[in-house]
């Protein structure tokens, strides 16, 4: 892996419920430049498990991903349930949860997180885009390094989904589990052989190993992140609060501006010549992006 240099000291990604009630599943990941990642599931896993767990990197440049909902959740109702964000992310075929079931949750972890020390910088997390990229093309070589292209496999990106993890036969789960767990290999330095599940995990274990996968996808945007690498995505719309860095190619990115214009209203940018397909655009949404919009 091309080691770019990085704008933070540490990077921290948190896999965590979007209430108090949930916080048993919380796992946390971590990445210094030049090392390799480390992981734990936090028990409890309350706000104060995981603030005490971040105190250690007072007086450091911390980036902090945190998989839940940020800004601009004051105003969403269940009749309202998306952000603008989140419409866009719709566009681009990414279903999600509606925002406003997190409520103001996230906006306080972050506020308690920035207490901790001025160096902090929490920003939000989205696994699910993420894993698919790296899924699509984990075949790709050299990819996220050098400069900005398209990647041919991510032209199914409407087409073709991961293997589910979370949900199903456990039989299932851990065969998923353990091809995902070849998929950090890829695009991670370090050892994932400890997430394989064994033949005998149980839902609960397969809940937690699901935890880490996730925190450990998310914390590979925020390395992204960390080295202003080009292929970062900062998935935001204009005039709203709120940020999500993801994983683009060159097309990707393109498919990323034509959803935030048919949001937005405006007109997008003119497409590149190596502009990704119609299959690829917004107007082709995924039955999963179709059912979610029916909500909006």
């Amino acid at each position: 892996m091309n080691e770019r240099g990085s704008d933070y000291d540490v990077v921290t990604s948190v896999d965590l419920g979007w209430s108090p009630r949930n916080a048993g599943r919380t796992a946390l990941a971590c990445w210094r430049p030049g090392e390799n990642p480390w992981w734990e599931v936090l028990e409890p896993g309350s706000m104060q498990d995981m603030l005490a767990r971040l105190a250690p990197f007072r007086g450091e440049r911390a980036l902090v991903l945190l998989d839940i909902p940020l800004y601009g959740t004051e105003e969403l109702s269940r009749e309202r349930p998306f952000r603008p964000l989140d419409r866009a992310l719709i566009a681009c075929g990414i279903p999600l949860y509606p925002s406003w079931r997190a409520g103001s949750y996230g906006r306080e972890l972050a506020s308690a997180i920035g207490r901790l020390a001025d160096g902090f910088e929490v920003v939000e997390s989205y696994p699910n885009p993420v894993h698919r990229f790296m899924w699509l093309a984990q075949d790709e070589p050299g990819c996220l390094e050098g400069e900005l292209r398209p990647i041919k496999a991510l032209e199914d990106w409407r087409r073709r989904w991961p293997p589910a993890f979370k949900r199903g036969p456990l039989p299932e789960r851990r065969k998923n589990l353990a091809r995902l767990a070849s998929v950090l290999a890829r695009f991670l330095p370090g050892d994932y052989s400890s997430l394989v599940p064994g033949e005998e995990s149980r839902g609960r274990e397969l809940d937690r190993l699901g935890d880490v996968y996730d925190a450990l996808v998310a914390l590979r945007a925020g390395m992204e992140m960390a080295r202003s690498s080009p292929w970062l995505l900062e998935a935001r719309v204009e005039g709203h609060a709120g940020m999500i860095p993801l994983l683009a190619d060159a097309n990707l990115r393109v498919m990323w501006e034509a959803a935030i214009a048919s949001t937005s209203g405006r007109s997008p940018r003119p497409a590149p010549l190596d502009a990704p397909s119609a299959a690829m655009l917004p107007g082709r949404t995924s039955d999963i992006a179709q059912r979610t919009l029916i909500l909006l």
